[in-house]
């Protein structure tokens, strides 16, 4: 059934006590899991299980020859049937911390192998077995027949004792011959695909180094153009803004020169006015104090009439002999006093000036 509807066994036991049975097939792509089990007084509790979860089987027998069996359902359920009560614990505490059983395989007079999370553990498997178990690294699978002769799978090899069967030792040299030559060829196609990925690799990475290169050298490229472009703008806008500068200094130079030829213009004005104002108020004043002399001589010549008039009528007051001497003596320079600018008294009264001469 299970060649013939592209199954492939994947768990299978024999018992030692009864010919008991039990095998499993899954197909490859994991659907159509199936199993099949004889001759064993677990068979109701075999019927419960298969079917939910992934399911192992293992049958063995104890001291008087009756079966044990051992039911692993999924990552540690268990179910024990007759088993030794040390593998009994090992499962419990093993189920009880929630940790992996990976299989367990019984033998007669309750001998047994069991592979978990913790290790492996076995008992009853003869002192030979026993070293082997102890030396090797990773077991798959072990047998013991009920002769004493043993087989111990290992993940790239076996190792058999004497006495086992000489078809079984070849089909087992056959089968790791032929996953030797399968992992070899494997191998080999790993290696010679790697080859091709470092060599993809490699050519992606020179082809991508050589983009990024060019890129790189684009970048500096456009950069450098940029520079380029923001120099020649930044010399051009300096040179501009020199020029500007320097039309801006010579037109506010002109129009200083023109300010200051107004300027000038306009202080030559004031100066000229400012000169006219001051001759104009000097003549008004030097007019004003010629005025004021001349009101002031004719104060002074009206005063000295005045005096004349009265020094003349004293003069009359006096002895005719004394007013002869004072006026021959005194009287020319008190009456003469006025200089050339000499107006003559009437010889009448003396006193007002004379306006008509009467000459003979």
């Amino acid at each position: 059934s299970c060649t013939s509807k592209g199954r492939y066994v994947k768990n299978v036991d024999f018992g030692t006590a009864d010919s008991e049975w039990f095998v499993n097939g899954i197909k490859r792509d994991g659907s159509g899991d199936h199993s099949w089990w004889g001759g064993t007084l677990f068979s109701a509790e075999i019927k419960e299980k298969v079917g939910k979860d992934n399911v192992q089987v293992s049958f063995g027998s104890d001291w008087t020859g009756n079966e044990t069996c051992v039911l692993i359902q999924g990552p540690n359920g268990y179910q024990t049937r007759n088993v030794d009560p040390d593998l009994s614990s090992r499962m419990e505490r093993i189920n009880s911390r929630r940790k992996t059983i990976d299989f367990v395989r019984l033998f007669n007079n309750w001998g047994y192998f069991i592979s978990d999370n913790e290790g492996s553990e076995w008992k009853g498997v003869g002192t030979e077995c026993a070293k082997e178990l102890k030396k090797s690294g990773t077991v798959n699978d072990v047998a013991v027949a009920d002769d004493g002769s043993w087989v111990v799978i290992h993940p790239n090899s076996f190792v058999t004792s004497t006495g086992v069967d000489s078809e079984v030792d070849g089909m087992l040299r056959g089968f790791f011959g032929r996953q030797r030559q399968h992992s070899a060829k494997r191998q080999r196609e790993i290696v010679s695909y790697h080859q091709e990925v470092a060599r993809g690799r490699s050519e992606r990475e020179a082809r991508e180094a050589r983009e990024r290169q060019e890129r790189e050298q684009e970048a500096a490229r456009q950069v450098r153009e940029a520079l380029e472009r923001a120099a020649r703008a930044a010399r051009e806008t300096r040179e501009r803004e020199e020029r500007e500068q320097a039309e801006r200094e010579r037109a506010e130079r002109e129009a200083q020169e023109q300010r200051d030829r107004v300027l000038a213009k306009q202080l030559a004005r004031e100066e000229a006015a400012r000169k006219a104002d001051v001759s104009a108020s000097l003549e008004n004043a030097f007019e004003e104090h010629l005025k004021e002399d001349a009101k002031s001589i004719e104060e002074l010549k009206e005063l000295l009439r005045k005096r004349q008039r009265s020094f003349k009528a004293s003069v009359e007051k006096l002895l005719p002999e004394k007013r002869a001497r004072i006026m021959d003596e005194i009287a020319p320079v008190v009456l003469d006093a006025s200089s050339g600018d000499r107006t003559y008294d009437c010889v009448v009264c003396h006193c007002a000036p004379a306006v008509r001469a009467v000459i003979p």
